[in-house]
């Protein structure tokens, strides 16, 4: 490898991850070009000979988000072999990614294509994640309707972490897992 290219992909991830801990720290609200120059230790301008803007920062971490979330979800030893338990069990493992990472949910579920550009290319990736951790569980269980039951399940857990994340209910993450629970079990009944 060209020292020419080592030196330009050293770059390039020095801005990423700068992009990438903000999110993380302090929230998409914090995105700037001069914040992501100062966390990576450049000037605003430099930033420029590598991306077109912020807002294609902003997707790449998305991205490398994404899989990371689905890593965190997948990585994981369930000690069980029973569908729907999976289901209950992943679908905490992806909230507690969530609570852990509040940014990131802001990031993935919240922000618009103002802030991302290319929001068709990140509402692709997160139902690529999305089927990658439950899509198995769900064509097991429910066939051909398995992906009526797979959007109402990320519905569930988004909607959900939604009102906890804002304080309106419940009032502690201890019950929002016992509610998120009885929520999946009323699902994976119908």
């Amino acid at each position: 490898m060209a020292k020419n290219q080592i030196q330009n992909e050293r770059m390039l991830r020095y801005f990423l991850d700068s992009t990438k801990n903000i999110i993380q720290s302090e929230g998409i609200e914090a995105l700037s070009v001069r914040s992501i120059a100062d966390k990576a230790g450049y000037s605003y301008a430099t930033i420029y000979n590598y991306y077109k803007d912020v807002k294609e920062l902003t997707f790449m971490s998305a991205c490398e988000f994404i899989d990371e979330c689905k890593l965190f979800v997948l990585d994981f030893e369930y000690n069980t072999s029973d569908q729907k338990e999976l289901i209950k069990m992943k679908a905490k493992k992806l909230s507690n990614y969530y609570i852990q990472y509040i940014g990131i949910y802001h990031l993935l579920y919240l922000t618009n294509s103002y802030n991302v550009g290319n929001i068709e290319a990140l509402k692709n990736k997160l139902e690529e994640m999305h089927n990658s951790i439950f899509k198995n569980e769900f064509d097991n269980l429910f066939a051909e309707r398995s992906n009526i039951y797979l959007n109402n399940l990320i519905n569930l857990i988004t909607g959900a972490l939604l009102l906890y994340i804002n304080r309106m209910t419940p009032n502690s993450y201890k019950d929002y897992l016992i509610n998120l629970e009885k929520h999946i079990d009323i699902l994976l009944k119908n």
